[in-house]
């Protein structure tokens, strides 16, 4: 909600267990079946889906991907400038396929990010995440949310046809 603010719709999708959270509730984008999120998506120019990884330990970094290359460069421009590393996505994170649900908007593409175990531990205050830590966010993570939402404000204001060019 800090990155949609009151300018852009949200959806969140976020269950946690005492343990077991990836065997019991891991869904992925492109099995991904929810009836508002598709409603949502219908009417979107730009869509936005972020995800959670393990990657290395101690390796803050958000792999980005999905179909809207523009919305890639804006959102890693904007990301390294708030001081995050950025990489390229792997290939099983890259959120490339077109039954991703990122990629069910207006314009058929949209942007994938997964951040890091060791970058969303970064978020929160305390450096354990837990169901009663995660509304105690970090200075980190104001900041990330905030070039986020640069990010997208920059590209929900290009005109559509500057960027089907």
């Amino acid at each position: 909600s800090q990155v949609a603010g009151d300018d852009f719709k949200y959806f969140d999708c976020a269950g946690v267990m005492p343990r077991g959270n990836f065997e019991n509730l891991h869904v992925t984008s492109k099995h991904y079946d929810c009836s508002l999120v598709k409603k949502l998506n219908a009417s979107a120019h730009y869509s936005l889906a972020i995800h959670g990884c393990t990657g290395e330990e101690n390796d803050r970094v958000t792999f980005i991907g999905g179909q809207d290359e523009m919305g890639q460069l804006l959102m890693r421009k904007h990301l390294e400038a708030a001081g995050f590393k950025v990489k390229d996505a792997p290939s099983h994170l890259s959120g490339l396929g077109n039954e991703n649900v990122v990629n069910q908007n207006q314009r058929g593409m949209g942007i994938q990010l997964e951040i890091s175990k060791a970058q969303r531990q970064a978020f929160t205050a305390r450096p354990v995440i837990s169901i009663l830590t995660r509304k105690k966010s970090s200075k980190t993570f104001e900041r990330y949310c905030a070039a986020l939402r640069a990010a997208l404000s920059e590209l929900s204001a290009e005109p559509l046809s500057t960027l089907a060019d």
